[in-house]
């Protein structure tokens, strides 16, 4: 089942990448960024690990601000174009192809805030992810899952629509 995820990100890839632009899609930027920024409060010096980073742009937006990012991502070819994008604040992001469900090349305790921004409705074993969310974590902080992709929005690329009920979750 992940193999397909991966598979349909990678064949979206450049159309995502357009989509979102240098600073995220005017969804992202209007109604998901804000929350973001004022749920994480001041970042500086903060380690962050983004879940499902896309193009990057958010992690790059965070960094800007000072946190030490890791963005991950599925798809290799989505993990290319953020580092392409990135090359300016490419000594404070680190980009890893990894599946959400098992993240192997992260060490235990080792992220202030975990971001899944838009994703986890595509991963087939959420326990899973939550699992690796609390072993990368360190104690006592905060991660949020934002569940939302603007709806009726269909991309360039024929055969797929994206497009799902809007959530977010924040644990403790």
């Amino acid at each position: 089942m992940i193999s397909k995820v991966k598979s349909q990100y990678d064949l979206i890839a450049e159309d995502w990448d357009k989509f979102s632009g240098e600073n995220g899609s005017i969804h992202q930027k209007n109604d998901i960024d804000p929350v973001v920024f004022k749920m994480l409060g001041d970042v500086k010096g903060k380690t962050l690990l983004e879940i499902g980073c896309g193009n990057g742009y958010l992690g790059r937006l965070l960094s800007q601000k000072g946190a030490i990012v890791t963005s991950t991502d599925i798809s290799s070819k989505l993990i290319k174009l953020a580092q392409k994008k990135s090359l300016s604040v490419k000594q404070r992001i680190v980009f890893l192809t990894q599946d959400a469900q098992k993240m192997t090349d992260l060490k235990d305790h080792s992220f202030d805030f975990v971001l899944a921004n838009m994703c986890v409705m595509d991963i087939p074993n959420i326990e899973a992810v939550f699992s690796e969310v609390k072993r990368v974590l360190k104690m006592r902080v905060y991660s949020f899952f934002h569940l939302t992709i603007p709806l009726f929005i269909i991309l360039v690329n024929p055969g797929y629509i994206i497009g799902v009920a809007a959530g977010s979750i924040l644990l403790e």
